[in-house]
């Protein structure tokens, strides 16, 4: 039996300091004015579908990481006024950052 992606991957969540040097607003403007159609075509959330077919968020963060953008933000659906930073690591350059400085590394979980 496979288990849904949703259910078998990991979720961090923490506080983290970073420095990108290519990032996309979602919320920007001209940037929802494109993606918000796409967007609001997906009447149900991502984890219900997840068994069957990407979810057209996933599809647009993997295609903006194809892009080679090294982040993306967007507002926060968990809280009103916050905001999200979806982060593609691979793709940092030499004058990119990432820090978690309260954050405690667990022996063996990360090389």
């Amino acid at each position: 039996m496979r288990l849904p992606d949703a259910r078998v991957l990991p979720m961090v969540m923490a506080a983290v300091e970073t420095r990108v040097s290519s990032a996309l607003d979602l919320d920007a403007p001209q940037v929802a004015a494109v993606l918000q159609p796409f967007l609001a075509s997906e009447k149900v959330h991502w984890r219900t579908i997840q068994h069957r077919r990407e979810a057209v968020s996933q599809a647009i963060g993997r295609a903006l990481h194809q892009l080679g953008l090294h982040a993306l933000l967007a507002g926060s659906q968990a809280r009103s006024n916050g905001r999200t930073i979806v982060l593609f690591p691979d793709q940092f350059s030499s004058k990119d950052r990432l820090s978690a400085p309260s954050l405690k590394i667990l022996p063996g979980t990360i090389s």
